[in-house]
């Protein structure tokens, strides 16, 4: 029989990579939607249905897990940004855990517990904001939940670094007090596009990169806007980007004031490590979190000063530099 676009009640059994609930309709087909904790039965409406599986949206939990927490951000839900902010972070945890684990239940392999990261509000050491028009004001925020033509507003954002904020009003003031437009994705008309904040945490310095629609213009035109962040240590980049895709490129790049690049400090093995950091460079989000992942990576491979080690995909190298000191030589290997 079949139950699209009809409104079910179904029981959560387990969450499932990457966070969906599985559950299952009562002629024993599983259904998937999102929201829902193990334990917790909810009202769904059906929106896909296949031979071996269901789709659905949550309507209304009609009976909550003790392990459901109140978000801390009013837009938790709606906003990209976070998906398991309604759970308490042991259960968060919990849940990774879970589903980590059957993911690589094929290996055998045993999956160890997994290390917390020791700030878990305001971590984010990048972020990236677009613009938007919100009545006739340029706006800056965070794509909605799966639509990339729809924005939350920013701040409050309780994942990235608490100066970012201030940051972030500082350039969206800038912009409306001189009628700056926010760039449409449709139209593809309006100046600018996205904020990209960075932050060195340990060496507290900033990089901020303005990126807007490729329009010729003097870069006098963000004076104001560097006086106005001069109580922050940072450098500003202009980006200029008039590609169609939404993604953060650069046609050009132009170092408005301060250094080309932040330092983060990270302490592998009792040494410090320093890494430069530019307006594109990789590097992980969670600096304290890393320092825990890094440090964890030297304590498995035990290496001895006779060892050459292979950093395989090594991207920027921050893995096999981070091991340098504790080998004889390190390859990195990237295509």
């Amino acid at each position: 029989m079949s139950l699209k676009n009809k409104i079910i009640n179904v029981r959560a059994e387990k969450i499932v990579f990457p966070g969906r609930s599985l559950c299952r309709c009562s002629d024993g087909i599983a259904l998937f939607t999102e929201g829902m904790f193990p334990g917790e039965a909810a009202d769904v409406l059906v929106i896909k249905e296949k031979k071996t599986f269901r789709e659905a949206l949550l309507k209304n939990i009609t009976s909550k897990s003790a392990e459901r927490v109140e978000p801390l951000c009013p837009s938790f839900g709606f906003c990209g940004g976070c998906s398991f902010q309604n759970a308490s972070y042991e259960s968060q945890i919990k849940y990774k855990q879970e589903y980590i684990s059957e993911l690589l239940s094929f290996t055998r392999a045993k999956i160890s517990k997994i290390l917390t990261s020791p700030q878990i509000w305001y971590y984010r050491n990048k972020m990236e904001f677009s613009f938007f028009n919100n009545k006739g004001i340029a706006d800056l925020g965070l794509h909605c939940k799966g639509m990339f033509n729809r924005y939350v507003s920013v701040p409050p954002c309780f994942i990235a670094d608490k100066d970012f904020l201030q940051a972030a009003k500082a350039v969206k003031r800038f912009a409306n007090e001189n009628n700056f437009t926010a760039y449409n994705n449709k139209t593809h008309e309006g100046f600018f596009r996205h904020l990209v904040l960075r932050k060195a945490g340990n060496n507290n310095q900033f990089l901020i990169n303005v990126i807007t629609n490729a329009v010729e213009c003097e870069f006098v035109f963000l004076e104001p806007l560097i006086k106005d962040l001069a109580e922050l240590s940072c450098s500003v980049y202009w980006t200029s980007n008039g590609r169609k895709s939404d993604a953060v490129l650069a046609d050009k790049l132009t170092l408005m004031c301060g250094k080309p690049f932040i330092t983060e400090r990270l302490n592998i093995g009792g040494k410090d490590y320093f890494f430069d950091i530019s307006p594109f460079s990789f590097f992980q989000t969670n600096s304290k979190a890393t320092e825990i992942l890094y440090n964890e990576i030297l304590r498995l491979l035990n290496p001895s000063k006779y060892c050459v080690l292979l950093d395989l995909y090594c991207g920027t190298g921050a893995i096999g530099i981070s091991m340098a000191h504790n080998v004889k030589k390190v390859i990195g290997v990237e295509h």
